[in-house]
């Protein structure tokens, strides 16, 4: 009975061997598949963050670009509108002189007209003075005749 119960002891201390290195192989492959697992999500999340980086270097540049473009899309409105304010001035000014010119022509005409009129009226007045001396130089002729 002795060997029997040794023999008993012995197959359970075999099993419970066998157990432990069950036990333990499992654990190992559970401590395994764990680090396995984190490696792979490690994995992906250095990935994700590269793409994210990606995304966001792409982003900023068409950023940068959109910034450029509205600043040169500026630059060439305001010298349309400088070209366009010129062009209105010039326009304006090339209207006034012509005003100016048109209205110095009328003054030089209406100068002339009042300097003709002028010159009548004295060519006029001396035509008178020179009939009124006449018609003198007559009756004073005429009075001596008699």
């Amino acid at each position: 009975s002795d060997d029997s119960e040794n023999e008993e002891h012995h197959g359970i201390q075999l099993r419970m061997a066998r157990v432990d290195l069950a036990e333990c192989a499992l654990i190992e492959l559970n401590h395994e598949y764990l680090q396995n697992t984190t490696e792979e999500v490690r994995s992906k999340i250095s990935l994700v963050e590269a793409e994210l980086i990606d995304e966001y270097e792409k982003f900023s540049s068409s950023i940068d670009k959109i910034d450029r473009h509205r600043e040169m899309q500026q630059g060439v409105e305001k010298k349309i509108d400088l070209h366009y304010k010129r062009t209105v001035a010039e326009a304006l000014d090339n209207h006034l002189t012509s005003i100016q010119r048109d209205l110095e022509q009328k003054s030089q005409l209406e100068e002339r007209r009042i300097r003709d009129d002028a010159a009548r009226e004295e060519a006029k007045r001396r035509e008178r003075a020179l009939l009124e001396e006449k018609m003198l130089q007559e009756r004073i002729k005429a009075e001596e005749e008699v």
